[in-house]
Parts: C-alpha cells; structure tokens; sequence
C-alpha cells in the first residue's frame, strides 16, 4: 500500500470476490492511480498534509471586507480560506511578524472558523496593493475526529477502542483529560498514570491508575464513504479493461450496453461532495 492510497489490497479483494492473486500487481497499480484521480477530481487531499502557502499581500484568496459581527469590532478584517480541515494551529506571518491567534473576544490575531476559514482581525497588511509574498501560512491538515469522548474502563483490561464510526482509524493525534483538557503522554507501551499508549488500529492502553477517567481522542481517519468511492472506481477500471470502447455486445441473444461515462454516477456523486470548496 502507497502512502496515499484511499484503500487497501485487501478491501479491493474482497469487494471484487477475488481469492487468488493473480491480479494482485494490477489492483495494486491501480489502488495507487484511483487515490490520485479522486484527489484530482476532489480537488483536496483526503489524507493528513502539510501545507507551506505563501500570498502576496493583494493576492484574491485574501477577502478585504467590513465587519459583520459585532464581537468582532469596528473596521475592517482579512479572510482566508485554507486548503482543507486543519489539524492543531497554523502558524501565520505578515510581514515577517507572527501572528498570534486571538484569545477570547477582544484583541487582535487569527480566528480559524469551521475549521479552514482563517479570519484576520485587526491585522494590518502594510501595503496591500505592492507587497510581494509578504503573507506566510503553514499547517496540517486532512480529515481527522477532533475529540472523540471515551471513559477509561473501571476494571481491566484499561483499553478503549476507537470508535472509527466515520472511518478507519489511521493515526493518533493526542489524548487529553475530558474535565481538565491537560493532556496525557504517549509511550510505546506499559503506560503509567497520565500516559497511553495507541496501535495501528485505533485500540488505546492506559494506566490502572486512570480508570475511570473520562477522556477525549483525537486521531486522523480515512473517511468510509471516501475509501468505498476508490474502490468502486477501481474495480470500474479493472472490470473495464477487456472491453475498451466497447458499447455493446449480443449474449445469448441478447444485447448488453455497457456503461461509457468517465465514472458510475455513484462515483461521481461522491466525488461531489468531496470537491474542495473554491477559495
């Protein structure tokens, strides 16, 4: 499996009923091709990214408007809408100058809104007609369950599963305290109090000591509906190959007509909805 395949061998094998592997090379080579069309065609990666942007300061994705809300203040404020769902916080710089994120209600720095719109306010961009690059961004981001509420179990073994109800669990992104929001430390394994440990598949280990303790998970997810798109689209292409260009053919007396979109529509809907937000 390629670092950014949408799915696994596995998973194409048993959509398609295959048991052998006589086509393994082939659902191979084309798990990868599939996870890169259906980002194409989306328009966004699915999969955790860093992202480096850097604007000029009149570039067209940063939006000069009149405030609307009134805890925002008076004047004016910049917009900026980011490339997908970002994870933690971005680090931002105008001018060379940090931009620190807003605290509360007053002051001046960076709000992230539903999670990609970054809203600047009281940010002054010094010339927003002749600056040159002078806007740096740089964060994570991809499809992630941001806090995921668990309880400790009272009695052992100290495990919780991650629920993966959005979709297959793919990395871990912290651990914190559900009452205090401190958070605990990961370890490869035997955790002591205020520790855990995670696996590949999502199944968490705490200390004895942190039973009973009500927790929230944060971890990156391979969305269900995103991995079952890729692999209908590779079993299109691979059941497609032995008849390319062909519209019809007669069977037993029978004509069968055969399907000469680029995708199922089943495919494309999903695609669809999936498709990057313009910016």
């Amino acid at each position: 499996m390629a670092a950014r395949d949408l799915t696994t061998l596995a998973n194409v094998k048993a959509y398609l009923a295959i048991t052998d592997a006589n086509s393994d090379a082939l659902l191979t080579r084309l798990i990868t091709a599939m996870s890169y069309s259906f980002v194409q065609d989306a328009g966004r990666d699915i999969l955790r990214k860093t992202y480096s942007e850097i604007f000029d300061g009149n570039h067209e994705r940063i939006l000069r408007r009149p405030i609307p809300s009134a805890w925002i203040g008076p004047g004016f404020a910049f917009a900026l809408n980011l490339a997908d769902r970002v994870i933690g916080d971005p680090v931002v710089l105008v001018d060379g100058v940090a931009i620190a994120k807003r605290v509360g209600l007053t002051g001046s720095g960076w709000v992230l809104l539903d999670g990609y719109r970054l809203e600047f306010v009281g940010v002054t961009f010094v010339d927003l007609t002749t600056d040159v690059g002078n806007t740096s961004i740089t964060y994570d981001a991809g499809q992630y369950i941001p806090a995921e509420a668990a309880t400790i179990p009272a009695s052992g073994p100290y495990t919780i599963q991650a629920s993966q109800s959005l979709g297959t669990f793919l990395a871990d992104l912290g651990v914190v305290y559900a009452s205090t929001g401190v958070a605990l430390t990961l370890v490869p394994s035997a955790p002591a109090v205020g520790q855990y440990s995670v696996n590949a598949t999502g199944l968490y280990t705490f200390a004895a000591a942190d039973q009973g303790a009500a927790i929230s998970l944060s971890y990156t997810h391979l969305p269900s509906d995103v991995e079952d798109c890729v692999i209908e689209m590779v079993a299109f292409k691979f059941h497609r190959r032995d008849r390319l260009d062909q519209v019809s053919a007669t069977i037993g007396g029978q004509t069968v007509s055969f399907n000469r979109e680029a995708w199922p529509v089943t495919v494309q809907r999903v695609i669809d909805r999936w498709r990057r937000t313009p910016v």
